[in-house]
């Protein structure tokens, strides 16, 4: 709180770039944890809530007649363009958010003043949700060929790995920490993904330190052992994801790439995929097409294909794939790196085990999985977000690449996945949201110091509870829709990049589809199976009545009670347990040194990009009202319902289901109701 100047600004203009709309007039509120905007409009009170660890950068534009404006840019691709009434005012929240969205330690973080109501037992079994221990076992290790090494317990090989890794049964430490010393950052070979049905398997490393004409026998050794452990291919193959050329130069200072002639019976592989600077880059163009005024489609298209965003993603599903069928359909392990072995090599070794195992397209499985290949083996959270103040050319979205890669895939193979958009739209808000304490830091061992277990909340657990609201309702776990390996198509005609404007777009009211689908099938998925619960239950109290042993009126009707009747002719029975959500943990209540107190989150008539789906206790439509009708409802994310619009939201489907034999309000055609009837056949 010392850090804020300005507490409280009336009379402040919120604009919205899109829409043509009046731009709203409201109070800005900064507290210790938000930037907070309420609109002046009594009958909505709209409340804008932004984290200040999602705040990119904040911009102080030229003063004009009507004020001050002030531009701040957010991680998760929020943009609020504010118009404060005195250039004194605009500076102060300027100079306050500068500060507060850049701490210098973090304790400052709001994972350790987040409060979500739980007690120290219900704490600890979130973090138990994930555990790796149990994720390896399902793979198949430890068996007769892979064990796991203790070298790097207290971290005293490699202070950026975990200190469970798994590593061929034949090596002994010595070999190990031979090898961790002729690679980048002693990112030694360690096993990623084990497939049991064949043997082979994706280990992970850095690049080796062989300059020109350098080698070491302790890193021929473990690859061989690599090899050797999986008897069913004579050979391995070592994938470098960098570009060829990246990796010529990087021999020039003492680093580079495995030499064939040093190593028996492997393949080398080149990838090709840019290194950090340029992804930064290329999203950057990406956002600037994405802040155009009104583009046509060409120059739409044009700025897409020009930021090279597309082929970037492309060519991270390409090297997933070419290993995954390595693994599948040629029996061969694979070794892959990049430079360091925390970026590339993550997103590529995390697409391979997407496509390999059906058990990482489900939720459960998708948190395991960043889990082993991001959280654990030291991805860099802290650089590449920005969490602590630090050099911005550390930072990339690298990490956001691969859920996108995620994304692409589950349009391509829309029954395979268990989980819908919305659970990657919310992992990617609080990657860098600093809401829990999955993320934070550079490394287990980091995060380890830092107690997080202990002072902070899992995200595991919270999108667990709330897992009714990321289900897919065209997930097919059967063999024939959830093939083992998932084959993207080879040609770009067949794979078409498709722009995700849910994620770079989403809080767009003007861009995104007034209704969606995966809701819609989700609200009538949910009716269809209350209708089947009552079905049944209607079915035994016939059989009943025929038999004798009940009266025709039924028991409430004898005693005078009539039974209450839905619009379909019977009442619904309760949603089952696991279909509503608990209650989202809202942010605490943040404070401010005047008299006036700011709000709390969903106290007010907001509506969220991210509308929570619970069924009702009422009648047989209301579940399609509440799930789809509803602009009130709260999101189960208290800072993702940070901007609304009506407009923006699924209102227009609170109406009866297809199988009601209505359409959408405002659907002359009724098209809309006929499509869902044909997707829900």
């Amino acid at each position: 709180m010392e850090h804020i100047r300005t507490p409280k600004v009336e009379n402040v203009r919120l604009v919205d770039r899109i829409s043509a709309r009046k731009a709203a007039t409201g109070t800005l509120y900064l507290t210790a944890t938000h930037v907070i905007f309420v609109e002046n409009v009594p009958e909505t009170r709209r409340e804008t809530w932004v984290l200040h660890s999602q705040i990119s950068s904040i911009e102080k534009q030229a003063t004009t007649a009507g004020g001050s404006p002030l531009l701040i840019r957010c991680k998760n691709f929020q943009i609020l363009q504010l118009v404060i009434p005195q250039e004194r005012d605009c500076h102060d929240v300027h100079i306050s958010l500068m500060r507060l969205a850049r701490p210098v330690k973090y304790e400052e973080l709001y994972c350790f003043s987040f409060n979500p109501k739980l007690d120290k037992e219900e704490r600890e079994l979130g973090w138990k949700l994930v555990d790796l221990g149990e994720e390896y076992q399902r793979m198949g290790v430890p068996n007769n060929y892979w064990q796991i090494s203790d070298v790097n317990r207290d971290y005293r090989v490699c202070d950026s790995y975990p200190t469970d890794l798994y590593v061929p049964k034949s090596l002994t430490a010595h070999v190990i920490v031979g090898s961790s010393k002729f690679r980048s950052r002693r990112r030694f070979p360690a096993l990623s993904y084990y497939c049991k049905e064949n043997q082979a398997t994706i280990c992970r490393s850095s690049q080796p330190l062989s300059g020109f004409s350098a080698r070491c026998l302790e890193d021929e050794q473990v690859l061989q052992a690599i090899r050797k452990a999986n008897p069913g291919s004579d050979f391995l193959y070592v994938v470098d994801t960098r570009p060829k050329l990246n990796a010529m130069a990087n021999r020039a200072a003492g680093k580079g790439y495995e030499n064939e002639d040093n190593y028996s019976n492997i393949k080398f592989q080149f990838i090709g995929i840019e290194n950090i600077h340029v992804m930064r880059s290329s999203l950057q163009r990406v956002l600037e097409v994405c802040e155009l005024r009104d583009p046509s489609m060409s120059d739409f298209l044009w700025g897409l294909e020009n930021s090279g965003w597309p082929r970037h993603i492309r060519a991270i599903v390409d090297a997933g794939f070419f290993i995954a069928k390595a693994v599948a359909e040629e029996g061969a392990s694979v070794l892959v790196h990049c430079s360091d072995g925390w970026d590339r090599t993550a997103q590529v070794c995390s697409v391979a085990s997407l496509l390999l195992d059906p058990h990482y397209r489900t939720l459960k499985g998708f948190m395991a999985l960043i889990e082993k290949d991001w959280i654990a083996f030291g991805h860099k959270f802290n650089h590449r977000y920005g969490t602590l103040v630090g050099d911005p050319k550390e930072a990339s979205p690298v990490m956001d690449q691969f859920l996108e890669c995620t994304w692409q895939l589950a349009e391509q193979f829309p029954c395979a996945f268990e989980f819908n958009e919305r659970f990657l739209l919310h992992i990617q808000h609080h990657v860098s949201s600093c809401q829990f304490g999955n993320f934070l830091g550079n490394s287990q061992k980091e995060r380890q110091e830092l107690r997080i277990w202990e002072r902070t909340s899992s995200l595991w657990a919270h999108l667990w509870r709330n897992r009714g609201d990321y289900l897919n309702p065209l997930y097919r776990p059967d063999p024939g829709c959830n093939q083992r390996l998932l084959c993207p198509p080879a040609a770009p005609a067949s794979f078409m990049y498709k722009f995700w404007s849910g994620l770079y777009n989403r809080f767009e009211a003007g861009l995104r589809p007034r209704q969606s689908v995966t809701d819609y099938l989700m609200a009538v998925k949910e009716e269809t199976r209350q209708l089947e619960e009552e079905l049944e239950a209607l079915e035994e109290r016939l059989e009943k009545v025929q038999c004798g042993r009940v009266p025709v009126g039924g028991a409430g009707e004898q005693e005078g009670q009539p039974e209450q009747r839905s619009g379909l002719g019977f009442s619904p029975s309760p949603p089952p347990s696991g279909r509503s959500p608990d209650p989202s943990p809202s942010p605490t209540s943040p404070t401010s040194p005047t008299s006036s107190t700011p709000p709390t989150p969903g106290n007010s008539g907001t509506g969220t990009p991210f509308p929570s789906r619970s069924p009702s206790q009422g009648d047989g439509d209301s579940a399609l009202i509440l799930i789809l009708g509803q602009d009130n409802g709260k999101s189960s994310d208290a800072d993702l319902s940070a901007t609304s619009d009506q407009e923006s939201g699924v209102e227009d489907l609170s109406c009866r289901s297809p199988s009601g034999g209505e359409g959408v309000p405002g659907d002359d055609s009724g098209k809309d109701s006929d499509e869902a009837v044909f997707l829900t056949a």
